[in-house]
């Protein structure tokens, strides 16, 4: 398999020597956000010391800036070195940063250890019905002959697979190249014929598919380990261990908790508190709180909402605004990508009332949406309406799209956004205070938790404004529907659960 402008891949294999009995190996993949530096101390702390540590690919050029080559550091924590390979998002010219003492690119050179060998699959596999899957790519033609290649030069050994895409149909649910937004198989059918078909393969290690990472599934004699990582700035990362033995592999995973993950620090406060050694959320829930105050402005909120994802469990301290009398009625709406339009208003009367909706079939239902909700709320003149955005963003475009119509806005003085109450109120073992992730620590289940706001709004614009098909656009609608009533219905339940912590706590941290 050849990419133009690459190395050859006939290189004979990289031999490094004899090792005998369990193999040891520190793993993780597309790490494309988290703080380096973390893993590198992680990996430091692993005892035993990891025999190899194994990159999966993708933001490769991360490793290798401000003159420090990290490959090189983290090989240093092994007795043998670091494999790498790159990922489909890599530029295949970037491949040339897998390198320096103890740092194997196995793409190009597969490496031998003892009784092992480990063999190496860069990027993605290039399909028809995989559009701008990346810049890296093979087909599984060249996928199969590539590992056939590999696997003939190392001779009868037990195979270990350092792989960017997984195994087609194992840990390879993707999104991101989906065009319903539902899940659907994005890894190489020629990785998994190979595992199949070659019974001394052990494992395969794979990232590639983000929402998959942090997981470990059997593929025939295989253990497939996929070690990506979320690219989002607040997201935690993921560490695997694995200790192979001859007759059985065992995985252990590590969650490593950056201080990014912590609702309320983005990049410039992580930036300060890393400059004064404060790199973990351990290490955020254990500091002084003067020290953090010389970093943040609001240090103590920052403490508590650390210490609660460091000790995975939930802090009240402030006792959230009593349950207001009278009718409450939870709102959300469904925009357009560019909120120019409303297309969805769901809303319920009570916390346990009845859930209605307000849906527009195209655009230009949006009027009659409008005026129908405008007509139904009617009936409740003094009701409270509740929202969650931390932006007021329904009482924004409400407003807007009401004035725009010439519809009376006064609906939108009523709107009150909770937001700001919960999230000062109590703190969550979680990286973020929106609806969805609050609900799910509490317990709540979406129909449809593979979609958030953003995807919502695509399904809309794309596949139900355009189709034809009429049996398909009431599925369509219907789960579209689903979504909205799980997201106002979420809120009561998160509501209800933080009430109940108050009338059940026996103490309130006093913070402030």
């Amino acid at each position: 398999m050849k990419s133009r402008g690459t190395r050859s891949d006939s290189c004979k294999p990289v031999n490094l020597g004899d090792h005998p009995g369990r193999l040891r190996i520190a793993a993780f993949s597309d790490y494309r956000a988290q703080d380096i530096e973390i893993v590198v101390n992680e990996i430091a702390k692993i005892r035993p010391r990891p025999d190899l540590v194994f990159y999966a690919g993708d933001d490769i050029s991360r490793f290798r800036r401000r003159g420090k080559n990290f490959f090189e550091i983290i090989a240093s924590h092994s007795r043998y070195g670091l494999c790498a390979v790159a990922g489909n998002d890599d530029d295949p010219s970037t491949r040339r940063l897998i390198s320096g003492k103890s740092v194997f690119d196995v793409h190009f050179r597969p490496v031998i250890l003892g009784q092992y060998a480990i063999l190496g699959v860069d990027g993605a596999p290039r399909r028809s019905d995989l559009e701008g899957i990346g810049y890296l790519l093979h087909t599984e033609g060249e996928i199969k002959r590539h590992l056939v290649s590999q696997a003939g030069v190392v001779g009868p050994r037990r195979l270990l697979m350092l792989s960017h895409a997984p195994p087609d149909g194992v840990l390879d649910q993707a999104i991101r190249f989906s065009l319903n937004r539902e899940p659907r198989s994005i890894g190489s059918r020629a990785v998994k014929n190979f595992v199949v078909t070659n019974k001394e393969t052990a494992l395969v290690v794979c990232g590639h598919v983000h929402r998959c990472g942090g997981q470990d599934h059997k593929l025939a004699n295989a253990v497939v380990v996929n070690a990506a990582n979320h690219d989002d700035f607040e997201a935690v990362a993921h560490l695997a261990v694995i200790d192979l033995a001859p007759k059985h592999t065992t995985v252990k995973w590590r969650v490593l908790k950056p201080i990014s993950s912590v609702p309320g620090i983005g990049p410039a406060y992580a930036e300060r508190l890393i400059k004064r050694g404060i790199r973990t959320v351990e290490q955020l829930a254990a500091c002084n709180i003067d020290k953090i105050r010389r970093a943040v402005p609001y240090a103590e909120l920052v403490s508590v909402r650390a210490r609660a994802i460091a000790e995975n469990r939930p802090f009240l301290f402030r006792q959230p605004s009593p349950k207001p009398k009278g009718v409450e009625v939870f709102l959300d709406i469904e925009t357009d990508l560019r909120q120019e339009y409303v297309w969805l208003v769901g809303l319920c009367i009570g916390r346990k009332g009845k859930y209605r909706k307000f849906f527009a079939k195209s655009r230009k239902d949006e009027l009659r949406v409008l005026s129908n909700l405008l007509a139904f709320m009617q009936a409740h003149p003094n009701a409270r309406i509740v929202t969650c955005s931390g932006s007021r963003f329904e009482e924004r475009i409400m407003r807007k799209r009401l004035l725009a119509h010439d519809l009376p806005a006064d609906i939108c003085n009523r709107m009150e956004d909770v937001h700001q109450s919960i999230s000062h109120s109590v703190a969550l073992p979680t990286s973020s205070y929106k609806v969805k992730d609050m609900g799910k620590f509490w317990g709540y289940r979406y129909k449809h938790p593979e979609l958030d706001g953003f995807a919502v709004a695509q399904l809309y614009e794309g596949r139900y404004r355009r189709s034809r098909n009429l049996v398909q656009r009431r599925k369509l609608a219907k789960k579209l529907i689903e979504y909205n009533e799980d997201d106002v219905r979420c809120l009561p339940f998160i509501l209800d659960a933080i009430e109940r912590m108050s009338r059940d706590a026996d103490e309130i941290a006093h913070i402030f």
